[in-house]
């Protein structure tokens, strides 16, 4: 008896070292983590600061087809570009662009009005990007391939999350795959969808845990 007590105290005693072990590494790894380095843009009128590497900069909509002609992408793309920000403006939402010239990276930041969804929504979602992708794909050849998607809900905030690796038609010499992140986001009676399309794959959810909603 005296034995299988004593084995049990000691099997209790490693569980609680090992947890205590897995503490301490969680503890350093955050502490060596360096801090995340950006700046906050404020969204007018909106009540919301996106939080974005420092490299970002706010461009006005009417200069975004002057970015979209500095990076690899064919005129009939950019003529698609043009004709969905002002489909956006005229549905009654506000876009704000942001961009990194350096890396090619752009960023649409869409305000609506505020939707409480859960994880069925966010199904409903996807397949509402799929079939947007699909039409994409027809129309212009583009593929879309899904490398992840979820949702994360809480009481307080929902998240929905999808990456694709996007890779342009053989004829378009002149354009690469891209990688586009789609995050739509309800929190504090706010609404609001981030679209990041960049050269190469990033991780967006630091920048994305740091926004602000007033």
């Amino acid at each position: 008896m005296k034995k299988l007590f004593h084995l049990a105290f000691i099997s209790a005693l490693f569980i609680q070292c090992k947890e205590v072990a897995e503490k301490t590494i969680e503890t350093i790894e955050k502490t060596n983590k360096p801090p995340l380095e950006g700046k906050f843009f404020p969204l007018e009128r909106q009540g919301i600061k996106i939080f974005l590497p420092k490299e970002f900069n706010r461009i006005d909509n009417d200069n975004y087809v002057d970015f979209l002609k500095n990076i690899p992408i064919t005129e009939e793309n950019i003529e698609i570009e043009k004709r969905r920000i002002q489909d956006i403006e005229r549905s009654g939402h506000e876009v704000y662009l942001f961009e990194y010239m350096g890396s090619g990276s752009i960023l649409n930041v869409i305000t609506t009005k505020y939707i409480l969804f859960d994880r069925d929504d966010a199904q409903m979602l996807l397949n509402s990007i799929k079939m947007e992708h699909d039409r994409h794909t027809y129309e212009q050849g583009h593929y879309f391939e899904k490398i992840e998607a979820k949702f994360m809900g809480s009481n307080e905030t929902q998240i929905f999350k999808a990456i694709y690796e996007v890779t342009p038609p053989a004829k378009d010499e002149s354009s690469n795959s891209y990688f586009k992140q789609v995050y739509f986001v309800s929190f504090n009676k706010k609404t609001f969808s981030l679209i990041l399309e960049t050269p190469f794959l990033v991780d967006f959810d630091p920048y994305l845990e740091k926004i602000r909603v007033l």
